[in-house]
């Protein structure tokens, strides 16, 4: 999206110095970090605990007055505490722990669903949240959470984090808080792809060896200051791209669902006829409408898997959503089997049930045997035209119907239901010329959805 794209960016120039200026007052870097070196203790004991390698990479010029450091020099990386019982509600001695559904994915801000308390006993001092803290999603079995944070503007006493969490503890004489959990953002995918193993795991190693950049603690928060502005004005863009970008995904569908509502509500009209001097009937009336065959796995495999000759048998995972179906999918049915149901070259196929019920549908050019969560429409009537039955069951004036109808678990529209359904339908002739300006219209929304996404 542009507006995180932007948020790059904005990270990458300030973390250059571009959007900043670099003051000779401000304080020296150089004897700042050796400042903290020895108050914190950072000896070669403490470097080889913290396990600061040697390796010193520099990604790019830094303004003469900043400087590469690894974070392990700048904060405190503390785990998340472990524990075998919580509870769901606060008591007297218990403590609210935070774990990785605890930070909105969205605003990277704290919510406070789904809470679990420990025993107040469990946690180290070091293991309570501070303001001015970044909290780290360190582990986690998907990398689209891994390494997610939030920043500490305020908390209350009694809040800890869990074991498959991580927290930044910047030493403030140096680093400015805001400035090091900006960091943090920025450098994720680089931190994510430092992880190894099927469970991604962020190591207090992986961070303590990253480098940043370290300007003077002063120009720190001129760097803060202008991302915060410039942050707020991307964050009043963002709902106007995402509302652009749903008009845009769906802009295609939209467009078909206008031409199928005009095209059935007779606003297509080539002769003298209205829409009140349409026909209608139950769709009863106009075709035959049966489900088709269940075969269980173990038995499409043993008998009817990769034979030479028979009927396709076309499941619902082979109707595609652009209305087209996978004839060779190593299911055939032999001529000579009785028991299933057929749908000829020309009839109708729609899925009926689950998710798809409504949104698949497709119009045969071979004659199959099918599945039980498929409908055939046969039409019977001579007043019908296939293509006719086809767009109307694809058109909102159907649907609405459909989507009323269905129910249970898994959702599903009985086949006595779709029977009674009505539809209104012109002349053969007029049905025709329908038909022919859909199919002119149809290509020019998918020419538009290549334009709109190109």
């Amino acid at each position: 999206m542009i507006v995180d794209d932007l948020k790059k960016s904005l990270y990458l120039a300030c973390f250059q110095g571009k959007l900043s200026v670099q003051n000779n007052t401000d304080s020296n870097v150089e004897e700042s970090l050796n400042q903290i070196i020895i108050d914190k203790q950072i000896d070669k004991k403490e470097i080889k605990k913290r396990k600061i390698n040697d390796e010193h990479i520099e990604a790019y010029q830094l303004p003469h007055t900043w400087k590469w450091v690894k974070m392990g020099y700048l904060c405190d990386v503390i785990r998340g505490l472990t524990f075998s019982t919580s509870y769901k509600e606060q008591k007297s001695d218990t403590i609210l722990v935070l774990r990785g559904g605890n930070i909105d994915s969205k605003t990277e801000e704290l919510i406070y669903d789904d809470n679990i308390y420990v025993d107040s006993s469990i946690p180290n001092s070091n293991q309570y949240l501070k303001v001015g803290d970044t909290l780290i999603v360190a582990s986690s079995g998907t990398k689209t959470s891994v390494g997610k944070s939030s920043f500490i503007h305020e908390v209350d006493d009694n809040v800890s984090f869990g074991g498959f969490m991580m927290v930044v503890r910047p030493y403030e004489q140096i680093v400015n808080p805001k400035y090091i959990s900006y960091q943090i953002k920025m450098y994720r995918n680089k931190i994510i792809n430092d992880t190894n193993g099927y469970i991604s795991n962020i190591t207090n190693e992986i961070l303590n060896n990253l480098m940043i950049p370290l300007p003077p603690i002063e120009e720190q928060q001129r760097i803060v200051n202008k991302i915060e502005m410039l942050l707020d004005k991307l964050n009043d863009i963002k709902p106007i791209e995402e509302e652009l970008n749903a008009m845009k995904s769906n802009f295609s569908n939209d467009m078909i669902k206008s031409i199928l509502n005009e095209a059935y509500s007779g606003e297509f009209t080539f002769t003298n006829e209205k829409i009140d001097d349409w026909n209608q009937q139950n769709l009863i009336k106009i075709a035959d409408i049966y489900t088709g065959n269940s075969i269980s796995e173990s038995v499409k495999k043993n008998k009817y898997m990769n034979l030479s000759d028979g009927y396709n048998y076309i499941a619902t995972k082979d109707l595609k959503f652009d209305h087209t179906f996978n004839y060779n999918n190593g299911v055939k049915i032999p001529y000579s089997e009785s028991g299933f149901k057929y749908a000829d070259k020309n009839d109708i196929l729609m899925c009926i049930e689950g998710g798809s019920a409504g949104k698949k549908i497709g119009i045969l050019s071979e004659k199959v045997c099918y599945g039980n969560k498929l409908c055939k429409f046969s039409i019977i009537s001579s007043d019908i035209l296939p293509k006719y039955l086809y767009y109307y069951l694809q058109s909102p004036v159907f649907l609405k119907n459909f989507y009323e109808n269905l129910s249970g678990i898994i959702g599903g529209v009985s086949i006595n239901k779709i029977k009674n359904i009505v539809i209104k339908y012109p002349s053969i002739e007029e049905q025709k010329k329908i038909i022919d300006k859909i199919e002119q219209l149809l290509p020019l929304c998918n020419d538009v959805e290549k334009l709109v996404n190109s």
